[in-house]
């Protein structure tokens, strides 16, 4: 997948920056965040800059197929280690998928969906479940853990 890891260049506002707390205590898990952070904040430069639904669309794709791809390597890591409620993780990253799926057909016009309403979402989905539900699993997917590091 092109652009994999490689967060996207703004210039102008951020919604969320990076802080040191969001960190889950893996460097690779860590930087997978930082580009799903980087993309979020693309949507809102691209908000923010009148951007027609077609390019809205192709950056929801972007964060939908990384998200896919990131979720699959959390997952694969949490079920190496035997972390507690695997399947209750994959059931928000699916539910987070399904939602992102659901925005990017939606018009984004005065009459459809309003871009701060998506901004709003992908705001509290990532204070939410990177913020609140990834860092339950810290010390289990931590680089100190047991299992070590996770390889790709």
């Amino acid at each position: 997948m092109e652009n994999i890891g490689v967060p996207l260049k703004r210039s102008t506002p951020v919604l969320i920056e990076w802080r040191n707390h969001y960190s889950v205590g893996n460097a690779e898990l860590d930087q997978h965040h930082k580009v799903i952070l980087s993309i979020i904040n693309e949507i809102l430069v691209m908000l923010e800059k009148g951007a027609d639904s077609s390019a809205l669309e192709s950056i929801l794709a972007h964060l939908a197929d990384y998200a896919n791809w990131h979720f699959r390597r959390e997952e694969e890591l949490m079920e190496q280690r035997q972390c507690p409620g695997l399947d209750t993780h994959k059931r928000a990253h699916a539910h987070f998928v399904k939602d992102l799926e659901a925005f990017r057909f939606q018009n984004l016009t005065p009459k459809g969906l309003k871009p701060n309403d998506l901004l709003r979402y992908l705001k509290r989905w990532w204070l939410d479940h990177i913020c609140k539900v990834d860092r339950k699993y810290r010390s289990c997917v931590g680089e100190a853990s047991p299992a070590g590091n996770f390889e790709r």
